[in-house]
């Protein structure tokens, strides 16, 4: 994810400045006096919408942070003709992410959960419920081309986002992005697998 246009109402700017923070250095790294000067919002308002502190923004942060990358998501699937078009399409969006932040920023999802599950009972069930989602959208697309096992191979797409993502991040280059591409190319159909049984004896 890229700079996003700051929101009007605090508790917003709360969220996505947090997340975008988190992003960037991770959970630990980042304190609650970074977070209410990057939200330019009083320091009173962020106990008025967070009353359990930084734990409860960063499950806001996790679910906001989930749905901008499901939109994209969506966005990329959608608009092309198979599916591995779409993923050669969201590969662009991550490229075009890490290049406009220098390589700075990680998936949403790791740089918050990476240090805080399964510690935080929270976090772990938020995270779980963007994966569970992004999985689903992603397996939708997948059995509307008629690929085999549609969510597992939406599982297997993300994994491989996931490591690339990362891999990108240390080498400072879309290589293992590339890679993740050339992999999901062109994914056994239903019918391709039904059909190599064809003829076999028992």
């Amino acid at each position: 994810m890229g700079v996003v246009p700051r929101p009007s109402d605090a508790k917003t700017r709360f969220i996505t400045s947090a997340a975008l923070l988190f992003q960037r250095r991770g959970y630990s790294a980042v304190g609650l006096t970074e977070i209410i000067e990057a939200a330019q919002a009083p320091k009173g308002s962020f106990y008025h919408h967070f009353p359990n502190g930084k734990e409860e923004l960063a499950a806001h942060s996790l679910r906001w942070a989930g749905d901008y990358v499901a939109k994209h998501f969506e966005r990329a699937f959608a608009e092309a003709p198979d599916f591995g078009a779409g993923v050669a399409a969201m590969a662009r969006t991550v490229k075009g992410w890490l290049e406009q932040t220098n390589f700075e920023i990680g998936c949403p999802i790791v740089s918050i959960s990476v240090d805080q599950v399964p510690q935080s009972k929270l976090l772990t069930e938020t995270a779980q419920s963007v994966l569970a989602d992004w999985v689903e959208r992603i397996a939708a697309h997948a059995a509307r081309h008629g690929l085999a096992e549609p969510r597992d191979l939406a599982l297997r797409l993300i994994i491989a986002y996931q490591g690339g993502w990362v891999v990108a991040r240390i080498q400072q280059n879309f290589a293992a992005l590339d890679d993740v591409v050339r992999q999901f190319r062109d994914p056994p159909r239903e019918n391709a697998v039904h059909d190599s049984g064809v003829g076999e004896l028992h």
